[in-house]
């Protein structure tokens, strides 16, 4: 398996991680995307599977754009805030994309304030697994940000161990504990109109 930062955007496409998008996909047959909510740098999105005509959301991504974009993703960007799914059209771009996670871990939902949990077709309270990671832009030996992304996981799709099986933190990451709880804090303030 590639290494997190061999990433399947890379300029070469040498990786071999599937897209979050592609897996769903292969596991439950389907897979659209759907974005819920955009302003002011942040974007919140749903990636569904259909079954039996009921969608159900398996990962709720929000995205937290850099301030300043890489004049070399602007087409992609506008392309990607037009609705975009960000992992195609980053791969399409033959860009280099560099995918680091930060954080890996497990956030517990107990209350009906989580209003977006109905996307996922789930009881409360539920445990659902966390990914948080950083898409940068490779510049030689340097890196541009591009976009911070918190995914929450439907529980019946991904766990905490298959996240951890997958990917490794990066180990310049440490110390990014605080940006993890400050996406996954994003994320649960998503008022859903479901």
């Amino acid at each position: 398996m590639a290494s997190d930062t061999e990433s399947r955007w890379s300029s070469s496409g040498s990786g071999t991680m599937l897209l979050n998008s592609e897996r769903i996909r292969k596991r439950y047959g389907s897979c659209s995307i759907r974005v819920l909510d955009q302003h002011d740098g942040l974007r919140r999105t749903g990636l569904f599977s259909s079954e039996d005509g009921q969608e159900t959301c398996r990962t709720f991504a929000t995205v937290r754009f850099a301030t300043e974009i890489p004049e070399e993703l602007e087409a992609t960007h506008a392309t990607i805030t037009a609705g975009a799914s960000i992992g195609f059209s980053l791969a399409a771009s033959n860009l280099p994309i560099i995918r680091r996670t930060l954080g890996i871990r497990t956030v517990r939902l107990d209350h009906p304030a989580d209003s977006w949990i109905e996307l996922m077709r789930i009881d409360l309270p539920a445990t659902l697994a966390a990914h948080v990671y950083q898409l940068d832009l490779a510049r030689g030996s340097t890196a541009a940000p591009y976009a911070t992304i918190a995914e929450l996981h439907h529980p019946v799709y991904l766990t905490e161990a298959a996240l951890r099986a997958a990917y490794t933190i990066d180990s310049e990451s440490r110390g990014t504990s605080a940006i993890c709880d400050d996406m996954i804090a994003l994320a649960r303030q998503f008022e859903s109109a479901a």
